[in-house]
């Protein structure tokens, strides 16, 4: 009896540590050992795999040397990306075209001087086995912010006098609780942008980061030379994507380049925070250089933070149990403006309300029975047939889209017309050598 009394203890005290706080990556269900993934080479314990066409870069150890493996691995693929997006960004397909791309090169340089010093420690590694410059670096890495910065001087200003240009096209759901019936929490997202970012396809990489001093490893999705992301996922169960909210009201829609990179600014936050209470203390606390949207979640629910650049809040949706955004806050604080607004103005709010009720229609459609499946369904139906995904117009597309599940680390990524749905399981790749 007293032997029976310890067994039922232990499995009450199990209990209790799990609903607390989960478990991390490396606490997870063992892993199956296929990971259907190719390696093509490894370096000093970093290692280059493809999954079809898609790349996966696994790093370990300190900062400067988790950089000299991204360098010696895929060294080749940081030179042609480079001279790629030079071509493309000054090509006439780019919608925000860069017409002097040595003013941009030193402009995104200005923004690597921001860095935190870890962060510079991984494009101080690339540099030091490929003798790239840094520049070369920061301009692959900054150039989704600096585009952005770019686009938004040349179309923005008061919206009330008609300067404003859409621009930002991404969208992203959460369903857990009664939406997802029995199973686990589901996250999805689609990238839109510039469709000549479909010209860096074969670039597009999974990078993978376990830091040898004690931060939580961190997964990101970028192309070569890449740092920072547009979304991040983590060792200890949390996932976080961003979306362009350059429509939030004034003066919060103000731009600053003294301040970090939110594509930076996101990656530390990553490292460092390992359940929701700390990644909202470090949403509220720093201070973004762009506004921005963003889905969050852990295993168990999900928050929408809309970020302007001096205020953040954190929001839930209509129902519990899903979260949805596009690319306009529709929390009352920020008091958007209904009158004397410009006709595209008004047509970017249209349409970012338009793709976040699509979203939340097709979630309400599927209550009970959401998981990955119908989560990659919902977020590729078009927007002419009720949905959020981008079919080109006007220059823009979706670009890649991914779906999450933190339960089991698992990550589908989807470059569109490049590769289809394509598993990647983040848990092996977190566990630290």
């Amino acid at each position: 009896m007293r032997k029976l009394s310890v067994i039922l203890l232990v499995l009450v005290l199990l209990g209790m540590m799990i609903s607390a706080g989960g478990v991390r990556a490396e606490e997870a269900e063992e892993p199956e050992s296929d990971l259907s993934l190719e390696l093509e080479s490894d370096f000093a314990g970093g290692k280059l795999y493809k999954a079809g066409n898609i790349n996966v870069l696994e790093l370990h150890g300190t900062y400067r040397e988790m950089g000299r493996q991204y360098g010696k691995l895929f060294g080749k693929e940081i030179g042609e990306m480079y001279d790629l997006a030079i071509k493309t960004l000054a090509s006439e397909t780019f919608n925000s075209k860069v017409e002097d791309p040595v003013k941009f090169e030193e402009e995104c340089m200005k923004q690597y001087e921001h860095f935190p010093r870890r962060v510079k420690e991984i494009a101080l590694g690339i540099s030091d086995v490929t003798g790239m410059p840094l520049s070369h670096i920061a301009f692959i890495d900054q150039i989704f912010v600096a585009t952005l910065f770019n686009w938004q001087r040349e179309y923005a200003g008061e919206a009330g006098k008609g300067k404003k240009k859409s621009s930002g096209h991404c969208s992203s759901a959460i369903a857990w609780g009664e939406y997802t019936g029995t199973g686990p929490l589901v996250m999805g997202r689609n990238l839109d942008y510039s469709v000549a970012y479909r010209d860096f396809d074969k670039y597009l990489t999974v990078i993978i980061y376990c830091p040898s001093d004690g931060s939580n490893a961190v997964a990101t999705i970028g192309y070569a030379g890449a740092i920072g992301g547009m979304e991040f996922f983590n060792s200890a169960g949390l996932a976080v994507e961003l979306n362009d909210g350059s429509m939030i009201s004034a003066p919060n829609n103000e731009m600053y380049n003294d301040r970090i990179p939110f594509n930076i600014s996101l990656l530390t936050m990553m490292f460092d925070s390992s359940n929701l209470s700390e990644l909202d203390a470090a949403m509220k606390t720093t201070r973004m250089d762009y506004p921005i949207l963003c889905n969050v979640a852990d295993r168990e629910r999900g928050y929408t933070y809309e970020i302007g650049t001096r205020d953040v809040i954190r929001r839930g949706d209509i129902h519990e149990g899903i979260q949805a955004v596009a690319n306009t806050p529709i929390d009352p604080f920020w008091k958007m403006p209904a009158k004397n607004i410009s006709k595209e103005f008004k047509l970017s709010m249209d349409n970012s309300a338009g793709r976040r009720n699509n979203i939340l229609a097709l979630l309400e459609k599927c209550k009970g029975s959401i998981d990955v499946k119908t989560m990659e369904n919902i977020m590729s139906t078009p927007i002419t047939a009720g949905g959020p995904f981008w079919e080109e117009a006007e220059g823009v597309a979706t670009i890649y889209q991914f779906v999450y599940a933190p339960q089991t680390f698992t990550l589908f990524v989807r470059p569109v017309g490049f590769q289809d749905w394509t598993e990647i399981k983040l848990a092996p790749l977190f566990v630290k050598e």
